[in-house]
Formats: C-alpha cells, sequence, structure tokens
C-alpha cells in the first residue's frame, strides 16, 4: 500500500480510494490499473479539472483509463476546448446505475458537489 500511496502523490492521482481496489501500477504510462479479484469497481464517476481555467467536468465511464486519455486527445465535444485535463477523483461502483445516479447527483445537486469540493480542496487548489 505504501508503493501505490507514493505513486498516487507523485501523480496527483486521488488517494482516498485506495482501500477499495487492489491495483497494478504501470509507471511507464502512469496509470492505475485495477485488478478486480471479485471486487466490486466496474464503473467509475469521476471529476477531472482544466488546466487552462481550472473548470471541473464530472463523467461516468466504464474504463476511466481510456476516458481521459479520449478527454485529453479532444475526443469529447464538451471538454476538447479546455484541454488539458487532470483526474482529481474517482469513485468506484459495482453496478452502472449507482454510478449513473450518483454522477447526475453531483451534476444536479449543489450541495452534493459542494461537500465534495470541501473535501477535495487542496486537490483544487494543486
Amino acid at each position: 500500500m505504501d508503493l501505490l500511496f507514493q505513486f498516487c502523490v507523485k501523480f496527483n492521482y486521488p488517494t482516498h480510494n485506495l482501500r477499495m481496489y487492489s491495483t497494478h501500477i504501470n509507471n511507464k504510462n502512469r496509470e492505475l490499473t485495477p485488478q478486480h479479484n471479485n471486487m466490486c469497481g466496474e464503473y467509475y464517476v469521476y471529476i477531472l479539472q482544466s488546466e487552462k481555467n481550472r473548470s471541473l467536468y464530472i463523467g461516468f465511464t466504464h474504463n476511466l483509463n481510456r476516458r481521459i486519455k479520449e478527454h485529453n486527445n479532444g475526443e469529447s465535444f464538451h471538454t476538447k476546448k479546455y484541454l488539458p485535463w487532470r483526474l482529481i477523483y474517482f469513485e468506484g461502483y459495482c453496478d452502472r446505475k449507482d454510478a449513473y445516479n450518483r454522477e447526475q447527483s453531483l451534476k444536479l445537486h449543489a450541495q452534493g458537489l459542494r461537500r465534495l469540493k470541501e473535501r477535495l480542496r487542496n486537490s483544487l487548489q494543486a
């Protein structure tokens, strides 16, 4: 766990979800690849921050690494004008519907997003 924590800190990955997953570290590509081992984490809700204007983007996906690459390659209409993006937060879910509902609650309910921003205040300033 210490090596994983050091990796997350070095490459600005969130560290609050480390206990949820057994993770493989790929230093060459700077990717975290979840190893499911009969655990949940099939779907992810994530928050990206634009390095251009510090705006936030909330989304959910089945493949977190692929989706972040798509955002940073300009393949998403909503995010291509504010490149580059960095991952500041993610949550794993077993069920697609749960992930979708969480994404919607963060997008539509200001209080949920406000509380999350309070927890991530240091990540948002970096």
